[in-house]
């Protein structure tokens, strides 16, 4: 397999922090934050399938993170049992 290489320049964006995070704090209190302040905030797109864009809001994303942990609860994963043999990463070599 090969490094994919671009030319192409890089386009940076900046923007306004929404809520000040804690340096003591992890991410997770930064979405739940943004969450509370501001459930409508748009904090990332998805292909609509016809070329655009539509946006996910913080939430719709604290939703599916809701549903995905719900769903590994219903189905007893947790991270101390490991992946299961179907999702788990490929061994370079094998």
């Amino acid at each position: 397999m090969s490094a994919v290489t671009s030319t192409a320049p890089l386009t940076e964006a900046t923007t306004e922090h929404v809520v000040q995070l804690d340096p003591s704090i992890n991410v997770t209190h930064g979405v739940l934050a943004l969450f509370e302040a501001s459930p409508a905030h748009p904090v990332y797109a998805v292909p609509n399938g016809s070329g655009g864009w539509v946006d996910v809001t913080i939430r719709s994303f604290v939703a599916q993170v809701r549903a995905v942990a719900k769903g590994s609860s219903a189905s007893a994963w947790s991270p101390a049992s490991g992946w299961p043999s179907c999702h788990r990463p490929a061994t370079p070599g094998r």
